[in-house]
């Protein structure tokens, strides 16, 4: 099974970074064909975190599709205060990279992308900030409102998850920045097809049930999926094979 291991000198980040691309096993054909999913882990997570914990080769063998799995840290995909470009490195870089590396097509019709969690997150805001690059979006349990952030007037800092969001969303007003997705789907702002899942146990649930209504009142072309999961790698696999599926 061809997993590429590519280490790379990124520009926006300064450093080195690796990406794994998995291509279907036994595949023959030109990779120009293949549909490709920018698969995107989590907060803490690492660029082989859906290869050994969300099963995602065994997933992509089924469906025949390439995947690209970046490590994105615990970036969200956006610049950082450290000078830092994470939107930049992941699609001036590791996209068109791993597209001119393995003649991937950059049609928008063979490019997917999909993520849980902070991957989620990056998921939509990507696709909403690059409209000709995907034509459709996985988002599984995503951080769609980030107004959690203003649940109390003294974060909690020691839980890694509000720590982290504190890092690189604090100080900007949640209410209104276009950072913070049911503001989009609010000011009834085109969005791309998009696949949303998220289990009725999950903390996040609230913000995505709300991301869905502002969707569906505003007519976009949006699906999503609920069950009584939590925050956990059994329903993000099974919603990666569902999200497949449907490509």
């Amino acid at each position: 099974m061809p997993v590429f291991k590519i280490d790379f000198h990124s520009h926006y980040l300064q450093r080195a970074q690796t990406v794994n691309v998995y291509v279907p096993n036994g595949y023959q054909g030109d990779y120009k064909d293949l549909n490709v999913v920018f698969l995107l882990h989590g907060m803490m997570g690492f660029h082989e975190s859906w290869i050994y914990l969300g099963n995602a080769i065994r997933t992509a063998d089924k469906y025949n599709v390439a995947l690209i799995m970046p490590a994105e840290e615990n970036s969200y995909g956006l610049p950082n205060k450290s000078g830092c470009d994470y939107e930049k490195y992941l699609m001036q870089e590791v996209f068109e990279y791993t597209h001119k590396w393995l003649n991937f097509s950059k049609d928008k019709s063979k490019n997917f992308i999909a993520g849980l969690s902070m991957g989620g997150y990056m998921a939509i805001n990507l696709a909403l900030r690059y409209p000709n690059h995907f034509s459709y979006v996985g988002a599984f349990s995503p951080v769609a409102d980030l107004n959690i952030m203003s649940t109390t007037t003294e974060p909690d800092l020691n839980n890694p998850f509000v720590s982290v969001l504190y890092g690189v969303f604090g100080g900007i007003d949640m209410n209104t920045s276009d950072l913070n997705l049911v503001n989009v789907a609010a000011a009834k702002k085109p969005f791309p097809r998009l696949y949303l899942y998220c289990g009725q146990s999950d903390g996040l649930y609230p913000g995505c049930k709300k991301l869905y209504d502002l969707l569906k009142e505003n007519n976009q072309d949006v699906e999503f999926y609920e069950d009584d999961g939590d925050h956990t790698w059994d329903r993000w696999e099974a919603q990666l094979q569902r999200f497949l599926e449907r490509i």
